[in-house]
């Protein structure tokens, strides 16, 4: 082992590792992104406590959730969609040949002491899966993954919480959001899941996941989906809102 890490030093001082995110040499402690990024994330401190949109103060109920129906329990957000941020879910999402998270390391540091899923943790014990939201077949193969199957399996091992991946199917094969504004990302979402499995979400109450949610339609879909079907309660939560 003591001969594998010397081996390991001299090849990242040879070809060093680069951060992910800035493109700074890595340190032999860090792992894919340096400590520097990851100091620059930073946890909402004012949010609607419906949906997790950050907001000027902190609200029970942001504007858009007082005039819309939502359909799960609540949202619970990790960390504000800043610049360090997205380029880190671009690298995850957009370029499946450099696969961030092949190392969880970062995950479970994005995870562990986060002050916001403090409340998740005591919810634990009232979930009982987490459901991590399926991407399209044809993206998964291009991609060689789903990020939020990844993010479930961090959770998992963080808080516990099992997760299935036999529930949902995404049947529609929709268009990359970051392009389309918010009519065309609703259109696109019409039907575009279907519950494979009835039996397995009869009176159960599930922790929804996805790695970034911008309107918050897809989570809100989802959840009537498995509520119209037999549920009992839906949360969900992302690493990141994008509003």
């Amino acid at each position: 082992m003591k001969i594998k890490k010397i081996l390991n030093n001299f090849i990242n001082f040879v070809i060093p590792d680069y951060c992910f995110i800035c493109k700074e040499v890595l340190e032999n402690n860090e792992t894919q992104i340096c400590d520097h990024c990851i100091s620059l994330l930073k946890e909402p401190e004012c949010f609607c406590k419906k949906c997790g949109k950050p907001t000027d103060l902190n609200q029970d109920w942001c504007n858009i959730c007082k005039y819309k129906k939502i359909y799960y329990e609540k949202m619970f957000v990790a960390y504000y969609y800043d610049e360090t941020l997205k380029k880190f879910l671009k690298k995850v999402k957009y370029n499946p040949s450099e696969k961030i998270f092949e190392n969880f390391d970062i995950c479970y540091n994005l995870f562990l002491n986060n002050e916001q899923l403090k409340e998740l943790a005591i919810l634990k014990d009232n979930l009982d899966f987490v459901l991590p939201i399926p991407i399209h077949l044809e993206r998964q193969k291009l991609r060689g993954y789903n990020q939020s199957v990844l993010l479930a399996q961090v959770l998992e091992d963080c808080y516990g919480i099992h997760y299935k991946t036999d529930i949902l199917k995404k049947h529609k094969n929709t268009k990359f959001f970051f392009s389309l504004n918010k009519k065309e990302r609703e259109k696109e979402l019409e039907n575009a899941f279907e519950i494979i499995n009835f039996e397995a979400i009869k009176n159960k109450n599930i922790l929804l996941l996805d790695d970034i949610s911008t309107t918050g339609t897809t989570m809100n879909n989802i959840s009537k989906l498995l509520l119209e079907n037999g549920a009992n309660s839906i949360f969900t939560m992302c690493l990141a809102h994008g509003e």
